[in-house]
């Protein structure tokens, strides 16, 4: 870490009230090219900090003064390298394909004794363990870092506003066909997951919480479809499945853990998860984004 120190006193005296010290991290960010790491590294890198962007894959677009590193966390070798003079690390838990892949990453980590590290989960451990077999895999992720690293700082979003990218074939065809039509559930812009994530990760005092998030607004698939209509001044209409259609459509790119997850939260939600959380702005002084904004923001992606 580095220390800056910024302002001072025009009279050019020793006293340093009025000087703020702004301490410059060099944070590894695996899962770089995914919503929630590429929206980490814009915002790091942003506020000055020297960012190690990891993928698997080389990047379709970078934040520019950022170092690019290609690679899989679950290689330990190429993991150490990615770790080498870092502050903090952020990882994603959906890219760990078992807690015992968690177990040797948090391994990794703690071997190279990095004081930071954020680590992105869901609500779900909290809400569904025991209930779900994908809320019991995510939380044994969390709990294989804790284990290791005491000070891991957990971030547990609900729905994330970008899966409705997921029906770009359906509005290009002029109709979305979901089940669950009117159920409300919180949405999230991956720019408020990053913002919290950044915050544990530069700020003091968040070693080891669990961050339970939220947007601020929960609008019903048919809201959504209405709301991307307006936006792109298209005519789509909404066409409502039952719960076995889309059991039967999913199948085909879930597996059934995965599947039993998404229809749960998305159809029957319980209300800790309809629950509009205060932990974004509470942490980042700034209010969530909507769903409407962040459509706005996206909307290049619905061409």
């Amino acid at each position: 870490m580095v220390s800056r120190a910024r302002g001072g006193n025009a009279s050019g005296s020793s006293e340093t009230s009025d000087i703020e010290t702004e301490t410059t991290m060099k944070i590894l960010v695996t899962g770089a090219s995914g919503g929630v790491g590429y929206e980490l590294t814009a915002q790091l890198a942003a506020a000055g900090h020297e960012v190690r962007a990891m993928s698997r894959r080389p990047p379709s677009g970078t934040v520019p003064g950022v170092e690019s590193f290609v690679g899989d966390p679950a290689d330990a070798s190429v993991f150490r390298k990615a770790l080498a003079d870092v502050d903090g690390v952020f990882v994603n838990s959906v890219f760990l394909d078992s807690a015992r892949t968690a177990e040797k990453v948090s391994r990794i980590v703690s071997e190279k004794a990095t004081p930071r590290i954020a680590l992105l989960s869901s609500l779900c451990t909290f809400t569904r363990r025991g209930d779900l077999a994908y809320a019991d895999h995510l939380g044994g992720i969390v709990d294989a870092f804790r284990a290791l690293n005491p000070r891991t700082v957990s971030v547990h979003p609900g729905q994330f506003a970008t899966n409705v990218l997921n029906w770009r074939p359906m509005l290009k065809d002029g109709k979305v066909v979901h089940p669950f039509g009117d159920v409300r559930v919180p949405v999230i812009d991956p720019h408020d997951i990053a913002a919290v994530a950044k915050a544990g990760l530069t700020e003091d005092g968040h070693e080891g919480e669990s961050l339970k998030i939220s947007g601020v607004d929960s609008p019903s698939p048919r809201e959504k479809v209405a709301i991307i209509a307006e936006a792109t001044g298209r005519a789509i209409d909404f066409e409502e499945s039952s719960e076995d259609e889309a059991r039967t459509h999913l199948s085909r790119s879930m597996g059934p853990d995965l599947l039993d997850y998404y229809i749960t939260m998305h159809g029957y939600p319980k209300p800790a998860e309809q629950e509009i959380l205060p932990t974004v702005e509470t942490l980042t002084g700034e209010r969530p984004r909507t769903f409407r904004q962040w459509l706005t923001n996206n909307l290049a992606a619905f061409e």
